[in-house]
């Protein structure tokens, strides 16, 4: 019966702290760019007020997703140091109860925060910002290029779409074709097509008003032709080349967790390795993203132990700078699995395991 009241008064004081630390953070992150321009727009009318305020409450669960690790981390904090300046932690395990036993309650909020930044990733995030996009009459718009190869890595055809847009606009395509005499090993300029029509479906591709610049194989010039209609890209390829353009459209937060799996298959079938080892990294991102509610959970409470007479803004500092760091080495990491400078699996793991560390030692330092 003791350990449960000791548990319950526990849960509470965490549990008040984090839902109070996770709000600030959300209005912080919030308040200076996101509410400013929404209320910008609201003001100048290019959005009711209706739309601004939800622009608001989709916004939010982006900002959610974040805030969870550091809410909780900041809770633990704040309890396990409030209940330490009270002597609280110093009774309690005066009573003969193991510190690691009154992490039992911190450990499973971890768990509880954690299941629910996982499944604000997958569903929460893609559908908001889909509906944000649509809210804003966003347009989407990338280029997009596509290189088609033999069995043996030759170059048969590159093809290059100028822009293209959410809204199915399309701007030049460029075809450039390859000889296939395999008399060399460097594949041969054999001509290049600018159509301004292309009609895309599941079968193939059609091109219509084109213009198509044929090369000798010596590469010198040698005729112009204008054919009102050309295909390219057929059957499974123009399937492929269609969804690497849909993908290709949206940022990692738009997809759900199948989606992102989905587009890695393709990317990775089609070797298209700087591309899939940036999304890998994201795709894993939130599974340890979501771990970190557990290691900031058990690292917030460490921080937050002291002995009556220690200085206990040295834990907060600490605190202060591991979200610090956290949050600003996220683009570095991408950068690095975007390069394949390192493996997805340590850009996206090697925080989670550096917070690791860090618990281990500093549980040494106070001797726990």
């Amino acid at each position: 019966m003791k350990f449960k009241l000791i548990d319950k008064y526990i849960f509470n004081q965490i549990f008040g702290a984090s839902f109070v630390c996770i709000a600030l953070f959300m209005i912080v992150w919030i308040a200076p760019e996101t509410l400013v321009n929404i209320i910008k727009a609201v003001s100048v009318k290019t959005m009711t007020v209706s739309e601004g305020l939800k622009c608001v409450l989709f916004s939010m669960p982006l900002v959610l997703s974040k805030a969870l690790p550091v809410g909780i981390f900041l809770g633990c904090l704040y309890s396990f140091d409030r209940m330490s300046k009270d002597s609280e932690l110093t009774v309690i395990r005066g009573c003969g109860i193991n510190f690691w036993r009154i992490l039992v309650i911190p450990i499973l909020l971890g768990i509880v925060f954690a299941v629910l930044c996982f499944f604000v990733s997958d569903r929460m995030v893609p559908f908001a910002t889909k509906n944000l996009y649509k809210i804003r009459k966003e347009v989407q718009w990338n280029h997009f290029v596509y290189a088609l190869k033999d069995e043996n890595n030759n170059m048969l055809q590159l093809i290059l779409l100028k822009q293209y847009d959410t809204q199915d606009n399309k701007s030049d395509l460029i075809v450039l074709n390859f000889n296939r005499k395999n008399i060399s090993k460097i594949s041969i300029l054999s001509d290049i097509i600018i159509s301004k029509k292309v009609v895309m479906s599941d079968l193939k591709w059609d091109l219509y008003n084109n213009t198509q610049y044929v090369i000798k194989y010596d590469g010198v010039f040698e005729d112009v032709k204008y054919p009102e209609k050309l295909s390219i890209l057929y059957g499974k390829k123009a399937q492929i080349t269609q969804q690497l353009m849909k993908y290709n459209l949206k940022r990692d937060r738009e997809l759900t967790n199948k989606e992102l799996k989905k587009y890695l298959r393709i990317l990775k079938d089609e070797e298209i390795n700087d591309l899939y080892n940036l999304n890998l990294n994201f795709y894993l991102q939130r599974f340890f993203h979501s771990a970190m509610c557990i290691i900031f959970a058990i690292l917030g409470c460490l921080l937050g132990y002291s002995n009556p007479r220690e200085q206990r803004l040295i834990g907060f500092t600490i605190a202060i700078g591991i979200i610090f760091l956290y949050f600003m080495s996220l683009p570095f990491f991408n950068l690095m699995a975007e390069k394949q400078i390192l493996s997805p699996y340590i850009t996206a793991s090697i925080q989670p395991i550096a917070a690791g560390f860090l618990i281990y030692f500093y549980k040494k330092y106070k001797g726990l």
